[in-house]
């Protein structure tokens, strides 16, 4: 079971981090005042697509099911525990469900998430990493 919060779609605007290095990074580093702007790639996705989209090119069989954000943070406390692993806060699942990480920017990379995947979907979870401490 893959959960996802229940309500309106949203979306998301992933970057690739050799992207974000040459359009973002660098611009950053050069700024001299406050530095503001929306880190986006090419691809805007629905958050359940994406979920679907990579259970198809790895084989995945989790279902995906769409459940109140309060259930959605009860499980990842639930999964961060058994997997001593932080999945997801409470904070980071109202942002997903707020549209926080979707943008109307024209997009500052030039690598497709689909395209990515595609060509890198036998390598796509085989190994877990864990998140260094927060």
């Amino acid at each position: 079971m893959f959960p996802i919060p229940a309500g309106p779609r949203y979306h998301i605007r992933p970057i690739h981090v050799d992207d974000y290095a040459a359009a973002v990074g660098v611009d950053a580093v050069r700024a001299t005042g406050t530095f503001v702007r929306d880190a986006t790639g090419p691809d805007r996705l629905e958050f359940g697509e994406l979920v679907e989209s990579l259970l198809s090119l790895t084989g995945g069989r989790a279902r995906v099911v769409r459940l109140p954000i309060s259930t959605c943070a009860v499980l990842s406390r639930l999964a961060s525990s058994v997997m001593r692993e932080t999945i997801l806060t409470t904070d980071e699942l109202k942002g997903l469900s707020r549209n926080r990480l979707d943008s109307l920017a024209d997009p500052q990379g030039r690598t497709s998430l689909h395209a990515w995947l595609s060509g890198n979907a036998s390598a796509i979870g085989r190994r877990f990493v864990r998140e260094p401490a927060r």
